[in-house]
């Protein structure tokens, strides 16, 4: 973890760490936002890749579908909500219509009902801005524990 990401976290005793080879997606354009969501998730053993807006989020996922290790593919993604270029919910619908699975995670300041609601009928979580990490860390959990990505390479550990 780069020391800019770890003097972002506090020190939270109260849930532990939640270990495992797992990928994930952080867009944010926030730097600020962005170094702590990927502190968070490199302590928790994730390989994180980082996108500053909703369109480097979409070139980071065409390069990851074009790749050659399909096995690889990200865990979970968790994005802004408002970004320059393509918003977090455009990018979700668009990945929704290719079929992808991959858990989403928005965060928004902005988390009015309407949104919640489209984000659920994409099969997606809304975290209210500003959220504790606590929060952030039982999503992730919730929503890799239910990722075939993240079943298989479990299976493949044992």
């Amino acid at each position: 973890m780069s020391t800019t990401s770890r003097k972002f976290l506090p020190n939270d005793d109260t849930l532990p760490g939640f270990l495992c080879s797992c990928r994930a997606l952080v867009a944010e354009d926030d730097r600020n936002m962005r170094e702590l969501v990927v502190g968070l998730l490199e302590m928790d053993g994730f390989d994180v890749t980082q996108a500053k807006s909703g369109d480097e989020m979409i070139d980071v996922l065409q390069r990851e579908s074009l790749s050659q290790r399909p096995s690889e593919a990200f865990d979970i993604i968790v994005t802004d909500l408002r970004m320059p270029g393509a918003t977090g919910l455009e990018v979700l619908t668009r990945l929704r219509r290719t079929g992808c699975a991959t858990p989403v995670i928005m965060m928004t300041a902005f988390p009015e009902e309407s949104l919640r609601k489209e984000a659920e009928v994409l099969n997606s979580l809304v975290l209210a801005k500003p959220f504790s990490l606590q929060s952030l860390r039982y999503a992730v959990r919730f929503y890799t524990s239910v990722s075939p990505g993240f079943r298989s390479r479990q299976r493949t550990k044992s």
